[in-house]
């Protein structure tokens, strides 16, 4: 068979291919990618000697029975001010976007700043976490989001739970994770300003689940436009230093940003030998309908390792990470060494970090190579 023979068989298909290429390619990349960050920072996190306070038997009672609670200036005002430094220098918000100007995952996986905040040796967070849930001996860090609104922006506009919202009164006391929202901001935001999280105590959701049927789904799960919710809800006005730690299964939505700007940081802390099984218990109890989330988000290339699940980290998946690996790194009691190297030699790969751009502006562009992709996530740090 002649060259001019062979190209003649394929040249029908590859103009089919070619002709409908401007179809499938999709502009405007950064407009979408709101975790797009600058490399060109070199800023550092100041020296800070942070204390971890005791929270009251009272306040303990209280996120007990309402799932949320306010701690007032733990941190100093000069380390939340290097913290918005570092996003005023590194990243380029999208003030256009109706929901957020920026959102950003697994930001202390690339920045040293945020990095240094995560696993500073007397950093709160974990401490505080390890007060909320009983039983707990370590805690770990994950579920990292960097978000940013402008004014009239929504964030969050539907309630919803960072888990099932169905799930059996028995189980809701006992969830070893507590989540945790840090506004990066130098003035207060009120319901003058907006901005704040605007959180449903459980106490109340649980009448609203007994008592109103209209706000849930056949299957029991919290439909997000749940007007009846509006009246209860609360926005705690929040000031730079103030950190805000709530339960996973308490509805909350973001307040709109009526005036002026404002960053938040939000994340999970959990104790692994509490969380595994309370997943495992979950899932004997087939509450979890939808598939497991197997989202790649950190690839630790110190054991060549894939782990994922934003929200349960790994715990949620079919393969569990039961180990312990610097992609969730222990921050209480203290953090441990070997993953303090692994973190800062970067040997943490961020599928949603600056390092792999390329690749998220490619699948951008052409969406259906994300189909064929994503299986072979394995394939990710050879592209990135």
């Amino acid at each position: 068979m002649s060259i001019l023979v062979k190209f003649g068989i394929w040249a029908v298909p590859l103009g089919v291919v070619l002709a409908f290429l401007p179809l499938l390619y999709q502009t405007e990349f950064e407009s979408t990618d709101f975790d797009y960050v600058q490399e060109t920072c070199n800023r550092t996190l100041g020296s800070y000697k942070l204390q971890c306070p005791n929270i009251s038997s009272d306040l303990k009672e209280l996120f007990k029975s309402h799932g949320v609670v306010v701690l007032r200036q733990v941190l100093p005002p000069e380390l939340i001010e290097d913290l918005i430094g570092e996003v005023q220098c590194r990243f380029r918000p999208k003030e256009k976007s109706r929901s957020w100007a920026l959102f950003a995952r697994n930001v202390w996986m690339d920045s040293e700043v945020f990095g240094r905040f995560a696993l500073h040796q007397d950093s709160p967070l974990g401490c505080l976490a390890a007060q909320l849930i009983p039983g707990a001996h370590t805690i770990r860090y994950g579920h990292e989001e960097l978000n940013m609104l402008v004014e009239e922006q929504n964030g969050t506009e539907a309630w919803q739970t960072d888990l099932e919202s169905n799930l059996p009164e028995n189980l809701t006391g006992s969830v070893p994770l507590v989540r945790f929202f840090l506004p990066l901001i130098r003035q207060n935001l009120s319901n003058v300003t907006g901005g704040s999280e605007s959180v449903f105590p459980l106490n109340h959701f649980a009448r609203l689940r007994k008592y109103y049927p209209p706000c849930f789904d056949e299957d029991g799960r919290l439909k997000g436009t749940c007007l009846a919710m509006n009246n209860l809800a609360a926005a705690p006005a929040l000031a730079p230093g103030d950190l805000l730690l709530y339960s996973p299964l308490m509805p909350h939505r973001t307040q709109r940003m009526l005036s002026g700007s404002r960053i938040g940081l939000s994340g999970s802390l959990y104790e692994p030998s509490l969380l595994i099984p309370w997943v495992a218990e979950v899932k004997s109890l087939e509450l979890l309908t939808e598939p497991p989330d197997m989202g790649l988000v950190c690839w630790d290339k110190s054991t060549k390792e894939w782990h994922g699940n934003l929200n349960w980290q790994s715990a949620g998946t079919h393969g569990i990470s039961n180990g312990t690996t610097a992609c969730f790194p222990q921050v209480y009691p203290q953090p441990q060494e070997n993953e303090m190297v692994t973190r800062f030699s970067n040997y943490l790969l961020n599928p949603y970090g600056p390092h792999s751009v390329k690749l998220r502006r490619f699948l951008h562009s052409f969406p259906l190579q994300k189909l064929i992709g994503a299986a072979p996530g394995w394939l990710l740090p050879w592209f990135t």
